[in-house]
């Protein structure tokens, strides 16, 4: 009888056991793919943030099945004492507050990050800068960080210089010049639009006559050169 008992037992709850058996196992290969994933991106320092927001990731989404097993619990069961349902409950806020710990970690880091990616860009586009050793120099960081973070804006379109692997030399990529015709065909087809885009206001990316940076200014905003102070004017060419 006790036997019976057993298998009776056995197939009415049977299904959701084969379902937990299939997530435990799959629960540590969301855990391998942390550890692959911090591998995989060890070496591009501005991706440091996304290391600890893949964490906070993991958390929200425990946090989200607790929330998902009380609603459950709750459903199933309508007693006011429902040890079930206060348990995914404690879980749910444990979880959640760690997953907002590592997001706020992520957002800090990810602020200094963005902040360095910007200056990479500045000094990249600056005529006084060559080589990827002088952005390193200045920012305090490896060459070769200097270099994957500007092929990284590269890549995406953000900047318009590469470095040689090789001599650290930078250079304007050409896939900038090659995307310039059709441009210029748009403009020659559209002289109305082009009429537009001039007459406004800004901004109108201009040189400095110090330094030889660029710079975007306002026709009614002064402006100076920040690097050399140098005061920026509205060409008078353009109307």
């Amino acid at each position: 009888m006790r036997e019976n008992l057993k298998k009776a037992m056995s197939k009415q709850v049977g299904s959701w056991l084969n379902w937990q058996l299939i997530l435990v196992i799959a629960y540590p290969l969301s855990l391998l793919q942390i550890v692959l994933f911090w591998i995989r991106f060890a070496r591009f320092e501005y991706l440091r943030s996304m290391n600890v927001f893949i964490v906070a990731l993991h958390f929200y989404v425990i946090t989200f099945y607790c929330i998902v097993a009380m609603i459950i619990t709750t459903a199933t069961d309508g007693k006011d004492d429902n040890p079930a349902r206060d348990g995914f409950l404690f879980l749910g806020i444990f979880f959640a507050v760690i997953a907002l710990i590592f997001h706020w970690i992520y957002k800090a880091v990810n602020d200094r990050k963005l902040e360095l990616l910007d200056t990479y860009y500045q000094l990249a586009m600056h005529p006084s800068y060559t080589n990827v050793n002088q952005i390193a120099v200045y920012t305090g960081r490896s060459p070769a960080a200097v270099v994957l973070a500007l092929q990284f804006m590269n890549q995406y379109g953000l900047l318009p210089v590469l470095a040689n692997e090789a001599t650290g030399e930078l250079f304007y990529d050409e896939r900038y010049q090659e995307a310039a015709p059709p441009e210029e065909e748009w403009q020659d087809t559209q002289p109305h639009a082009e009429a537009q885009t001039v007459s406004d206001n800004g901004p109108l990316t201009v040189e400095c006559a110090g330094c030889g940076s660029k710079a975007q200014i306002y026709r009614d905003r002064p402006a100076v050169c920040e690097y050399c102070a140098t005061p920026l004017s509205w060409p008078a060419q353009v109307s």
